[in-house]
Formats: structure tokens, sequence, C-alpha cells
């Protein structure tokens, strides 16, 4: 079991929004094979129009891929359900598929993307939702490492534009922190936001 949680900082809209806490559970049921919950966290504004409440619940199963020419690769279905303030997490049933990979370079160097489509059947201007990422990383030592990355999304609506710079640091073989900072590139993105997460892995769960 693994348990990645965090809380973030935003400005988006003229708004300060805080969230927290995003928390995911990683569930190794079989080999290669993960169940993953992603728990509701409450979007509060601090001030602006921005309105304040719980985000989804969504659970998904994730399978990791063969490594064809050294790429790893997965693939994660998942199933948001409507529970939380449709205000902040839209309304219905928002049910995806996601396809994440990574590569090794030279000299520590790593690259790695992901693409989603979400779909929000009752929501025919975001029905569906294409999101792609790409990362750009270099490690530094056994424990420590450092990326750039953008992400976007494309529906009917104006697309938005994400560029941030990620760090982790493993300070034991079982817990990580994680740091973030980004900003949007056009006018329909979150201004800019700062992010800071602690992940926590419990081994032999179910024995060896």
């Amino acid at each position: 079991m693994q348990v990645e949680s965090g809380i973030d900082w935003s400005v988006s809209g003229g708004s300060n929004l805080l969230t927290g806490s995003e928390t995911r559970l990683r569930l190794g049921v079989a080999n290669c094979t993960e169940v993953l919950i992603d728990v509701p966290s409450y979007v509060g504004s601090l001030n602006g129009p921005h309105p304040s409440g719980f985000n989804n619940v969504v659970v998904s199963a994730k399978r990791q891929l063969p490594i064809p020419f050294g790429f790893d690769m997965s693939a994660t279905a998942g199933l948001g359900f409507p529970s939380g303030y449709y205000k902040i997490s839209g309304r219905g049933y928002q049910p995806y598929i996601q396809a994440p990979w990574s590569h090794d370079l030279p000299y520590g160097w790593s690259a790695a993307g992901m693409f989603t489509v979400t779909w929000f059947p009752s929501q025919s201007e975001k029905d569906p939702t294409f999101g792609p990422t790409f990362t750009l990383g270099r490690q530094f030592g056994p424990s420590a490492n450092m990326a750039i990355e953008y992400g976007g999304n494309y529906n009917h609506q104006r697309p938005t534009h994400v560029l941030d710079t990620l760090g982790q640091w493993r300070f034991t073989n079982t817990q990580q922190l994680d740091f973030q900072a980004g900003f949007g590139l056009n006018g329909s993105s979150v201004d800019h936001f700062f992010g800071i997460g602690y992940s926590f892995r419990l081994d032999r769960l179910f024995g060896n």
C-alpha cells in the first residue's frame, strides 16, 4: 500500500485557492497491477469568486505493460463518481483512460509523458477532454530528481497550457517528499501554483 498526499496553493481567475489533502491510495493487488482510490479533496477559496467544496472520489485500476524498446509503459482506467460539489468537479459520472510512459536517457536524464482522455457525458462542452503531458527530468544521486513538465487540456472550450517544475526527495526507502511550482501559459489557465506532498509505502501487507 502506498499513500500519496499533498496540499496546493494556486491563483486562478482572481481567487486564491487552497486544496488538500490531495490523497491517492495505491494498493498492489497482483503482479504489475494496482487499484487506485483518489480520496475527495477540499478546494477552499480564500478570496474571489471561485466556489469552495469537495471534488469527486475516483476509483481506478492500473496495469504495468511489457517494456518495448526500453520504454516503461502502463495503462490506467477509472471512473469518477459524482460525490463532490458540481461547481468544483462537474456533473455526472466521469470515466477516463490514461497511458503513462517513461524512458531513461544518458547521463541521468529521462523523458516521460502521459496521455489522458476523460469523458463528461453530462457536460457536452467538455466531452471528451484530452490531457497530454511531457516531462524532462534528471536524477541527482540515488534519491533525488528534478524535472520540468508541460501539461495541457483540450476540449470544445479554450485549451489550457501549464508549465511547472517538479522535485522529489526519497529520504528513506519507503518515504518521499515532493515539490511542485508552475504557472499557466495562456489566459484560460491557472495563473500560478505551488504544492508540497508526502508519500509513504507499507510493504508486505499480504506476506512475502
